[in-house]
C-alpha cells in the first residue's frame, strides 16, 4: 500500500448490515485491482456499489460510459449496471469498494464526482481506522466500524451532491446577500 495509507491489513468487511432510511451498506473492501487486457464488464443484481478512488488513476466503464478517475473520484453503479475498470499509469488505483442499495432519488443522478482534497484525507483516516482493527468483525468493534463506513459515506455523498454540508454557522449565503444590501 502507498505509503500515505499506512494501512496495517487488507480491508474486506462482508455483512456490515449498515441502515439508516434510503440507505443500507452491505459490505467494504479495499481493492487494488490487477491489471487486465480488455474490459471485463460484469453487473450486480442485488445491490449497487460506490467506488472511492484513493490513489492513481483509472478509466470506470459504466453502462457503455467510459469515465476518467482519478484520487477523490467517486463512482456510483446502480444495480443491475454493467460496469469494468481499467488503470491509466503504471500503478493501479487503490480504491474502496462500497456494496450499497441506495434508494434512488434526484439526487444521484451524477455517477461520477470527485470529492476535495480534505475530504479525500478524512476518507483514507477512515480507512487507516478500519485497517488498524485486529479483528473489525469482533462485536467490541461494531461502533467504530459503523462509524468509520458512515465517515466515508458522508465524504462520498457530499462529493456527489447526494448530501449537502452542514454549515453550524447558518447560510453564508444570505449573510453576504444581506451585507451587499446594506452596503
Amino acid at each position: 500500500f502507498p505509503p500515505e495509507l499506512k494501512l496495517a491489513r487488507p480491508i474486506h468487511l462482508t455483512n456490515l448490515a449498515l441502515h439508516i432510511p434510503g440507505l443500507s451498506i452491505h459490505a467494504l473492501r479495499l481493492n487494488r485491482a490487477q491489471p487486465e487486457p480488455v474490459w471485463t464488464l460484469h453487473a450486480h443484481d442485488r445491490h449497487g456499489q460506490l467506488i472511492i478512488y484513493l490513489t492513481g488513476r483509472g478509466r470506470q466503464l459504466l453502462d457503455g460510459q467510459e469515465l476518467e478517475c482519478r484520487p477523490g473520484s467517486v463512482v456510483y453503479v446502480p444495480p443491475g449496471t454493467a460496469h469494468a475498470w481499467t488503470h491509466r499509469m503504471s500503478t493501479t488505483p487503490l480504491a474502496l469498494v462500497l456494496d450499497l442499495v441506495l434508494l434512488p432519488s434526484r439526487y444521484t443522478a451524477h455517477p461520477v464526482s470527485v470529492m476535495p482534497q480534505a475530504a479525500l484525507t478524512q476518507v483514507k483516516k477512515a480507512a487507516r481506522s478500519l485497517a488498524g482493527l485486529a479483528n473489525p468483525g469482533q462485536r467490541e468493534h461494531l461502533f467504530s466500524v459503523a462509524a468509520a463506513v458512515m465517515e466515508i459515506m458522508s465524504c462520498a455523498m457530499q462529493a456527489a451532491g447526494w448530501l449537502k454540508p452542514y454549515n453550524r454557522y447558518g447560510d453564508a449565503n444570505q449573510q453576504a446577500l444581506v451585507k451587499f444590501m446594506e452596503r
